[in-house]
Parts: C-alpha cells; sequence; structure tokens
C-alpha cells in the first residue's frame, strides 16, 4: 500500500525534483525491504516465497490426502517491481500499474494460504472425529465381548444349579418313598 502512495504521490505534477528523489528513496528502500522478506521467508527449511512454489501436506492415512498450495514468486522481481523508477512523473505514473499487478498477486498468495489453512482447520477437525469414532467402536467391541462373555458364564452358573437342584430332588423321591414305606412299620 505504501509502495502505491509513494507512487501516485510522485505522479504529481507539482512536486520538485528533490521531493520525487525522497519518495523514490522510501520506494527503493521499501522494495528492497520486500524482496528481503520474500528471500527470507521460510517453513521447515524451505523458502516459501522467492519463486513460484507449491507446498503438499499429508493430511490423512491414504496417500491422495493431501492438500496443496501453490504460491506465486513474491520477490521484487517476480513481482514486477525490480527496477521501477517513480524519480520522474513518467516513470511513477508507469509504477502504479505495476504495483497494483504485485499487489493482485500478493493477494493471491494470501488467498491461497487462507484457503489452505482453512481446509486444515477442516481436515483436522475430521481427523479428529474419526479418530473419536474409532475409540467408540473400538470400546463398543471390547466391551460387547466383555458382556457376552458374562452372560454365558450367568448362564453356564445357573444350568449348574439346576442341574445340581434336579439331581438332588431325584435322589430324595426314593429315600422318601421308602421313608413313607418304613414309617409305617
Amino acid at each position: 500500500m505504501r509502495l502505491d502512495e509513494l507512487a501516485v504521490a510522485s505522479a504529481n505534477g507539482t512536486l520538485s525534483d528533490g521531493d520525487r528523489a525522497a519518495l523514490k528513496a522510501e520506494f527503493d528502500s521499501l522494495v528492497a525491504e520486500a524482496d528481503r522478506i520474500a528471500q527470507t521467508t521460510e517453513f521447515n527449511g524451505q523458502q516459501l516465497l522467492a519463486s513460484d512454489n507449491t507446498i503438499s501436506g499429508q493430511v490423512g492415512v491414504s496417500g491422495d490426502d493431501t492438500i496443496d498450495v501453490s504460491l506465486k514468486g513474491s520477490s521484487a522481481s517476480a513481482l514486477g517491481l525490480s527496477g521501477i523508477d517513480i524519480g520522474s512523473q513518467a516513470g511513477a505514473q508507469a509504477a502504479i500499474d505495476q504495483i497494483a499487478s504485485a499487489r493482485d498477486t500478493i493477494n493471491e498468495n494470501r488467498g491461497a494460504i487462507g484457503s489452505s489453512q482453512s481446509r486444515l482447520g477442516v481436515a483436522f477437525s475430521n481427523l479428529q472425529e474419526q479418530r473419536v469414532q474409532s475409540a467408540a467402536a473400538k470400546s463398543r467391541i471390547v466391551d460387547a465381548d466383555i458382556a457376552e462373555e458374562t452372560a454365558n458364564r450367568t448362564r453356564a452358573s445357573i444350568l449348574t444349579q439346576a442341574g445340581t437342584s434336579v439331581l438332588g430332588q431325584a435322589n430324595q423321591s426314593p429315600a422318601l418313598a421308602l421313608s413313607l414305606l418304613g414309617g409305617g412299620g
């Protein structure tokens, strides 16, 4: 934005050559700083803005689960800012269009980074939900096995107790019949 302000100010026909020289000095300084930022901006050792670049991020378990961010080079030369001379009114007027084009490129990069950041947030939330659902499913499977085994054990215990009771009653029936027969005599 400041580069645009300086170019517009320099394009003004009422400025002296000294005024334009001062504006040009600030302009050149800002272009150099923008170039330095583009050349030194790194992530994980990879330059992001020095030249056109595509960064792929793995966001899932499949090899296809990636998010790609394509960035256009943002160095002064890639943006067309190197060599601009706002030291004259004609140069400043020509610079205004080039600065607008550079701003469009920077805005495209910002949009690409912003949309990728949103996609990463959604992918992260999705992966968290998958992890929670997988843990819940595993828990249900493990809990279901324990519940089934507990039910089977209880069933076997009831059957054993019922069998013991029936056997006990079967053994008492002949003794009862003998005591009835022998109890009268």
